[in-house]
């Protein structure tokens, strides 16, 4: 009877020991669990001045993609933390648990040390092949964030930074600003704000290529001239702020090289919101254009010439055309 008792006792406290070892090591685990998906900082559009003029949330970049991985690994080592340290626990039981006749069977002993060494040798490969991803993470994560140029800034404000043990630091979202012009970007398509008296809706050449030049957006022109009344130049004198502020947005929504091909010079389709009065400019078509305007901007079927119509959420109307997207802003519906 004082056997039974005492197997009982011993395999009670045995079971109890291992539910305490799991609980030390499971709490502080599933915490942790809790931040794995990294919260992407806003993004902010500012005037010259430093003010600010529009707040995109949320905007994910490669460096919160490599964090992400970066957690999703570190949850994998803290899941098999718990699960060697359960293994241990399940070996040293095997091992001080009694056989019938009170003594330890050897049997359960060498299965215990079985037990003890294969998680201890698992546990030891686990890490080095978890040190190994973790370089590796940072490492192309480095090389990637270097690899993108002019567009870094946008992907991060500086890219990746190694940081402590096992951490990438992104770049702060102060560092995720832009310079525009200080226009008001209203929420839903409505009509323009009216201007004050010391800010003109319009900018001169000089005002827009210095916000386009801040933003990393280019201008093309075949006669690579500005000359308004020339056909073959680029012109932006008398851009209304709203149209250009439109393009530093879409610059900030793709994320890729965006550039002007066409402003308000002569050559263009004539009208009250045309190329002229300032209400649209060419952007030239790349892959990458193409592809975000097609992707998330709602087809509102053809224009009166044919060309097919996209719209964005906030009623800009993005027309394609053989060589490029014919751009307006969001203050007026142009067809």
């Amino acid at each position: 009877m004082k056997i039974i008792r005492y197997r009982t006792l011993s395999f009670w406290t045995a079971t109890t020991g291992l539910v305490l070892i799991a609980a030390v090591f499971a709490i502080p685990f599933f915490v942790s669990a809790q931040g794995i998906i990294p919260q992407c900082p806003d993004r902010i559009i500012v005037d010259s001045a430093g003010k600010e003029l529009q707040r995109i949330p949320n905007v994910c970049t490669a460096c919160d993609l490599f964090n992400l991985s970066q957690s999703v690994l570190n949850f994998v080592w803290r899941l098999s933390a718990v699960g060697a340290a359960l293994m241990l626990g399940y070996g040293g039981f095997l091992m001080i648990v009694p056989g019938i006749g009170g003594e330890k069977s050897a049997a359960m002993y060498e299965k215990g040390k079985k037990v003890l060494t294969n998680t201890v040798i698992g546990l030891v490969i686990i890490f080095f092949a978890w040190l190994a991803v973790d370089t590796i993470i940072k490492v192309l994560g480095g090389k990637i964030a270097a690899g993108f140029g002019e567009n870094t800034e946008y992907l991060g404000g500086g890219g990746f930074e190694f940081g402590p043990w096992n951490r990438i630091n992104c770049s702060p979202p102060e560092t995720r600003k832009v310079v525009a012009s200080p226009a008001t970007k209203p929420t839903t398509p409505t009509p323009a704000p009216i201007p004050s008296p010391t800010t003109s809706p319009t900018l001169n050449h000089a005002e827009a290529l210095g916000i386009f030049a801040a933003n990393r957006i280019k201008i093309e022109s075949k006669g690579n001239c500005d000359d308004r009344n020339s056909a073959v130049c680029t012109s932006l004198e008398g851009l209304r702020r709203t149209t250009l502020n439109r393009v530093v947005l879409f610059k900030l929504e793709c994320n890729c090289e965006v550039t002007v091909s066409g402003g308000t010079e002569t050559g263009h389709e004539a009208g009250q919101f045309s190329h002229a009065s300032g209400y649209k400019v060419d952007i030239k078509r790349t892959a990458a254009v193409d592809s975000y305007i097609t992707r998330n901007y709602r087809n509102a079927g053809k224009r009166s010439d044919g060309a097919q119509i996209f719209v964005a959420p906030d009623g800009a109307e993005f027309a394609r055309e053989s060589s490029h997207w014919d751009v307006r802003g969001w203050d007026v519906t142009v067809r």
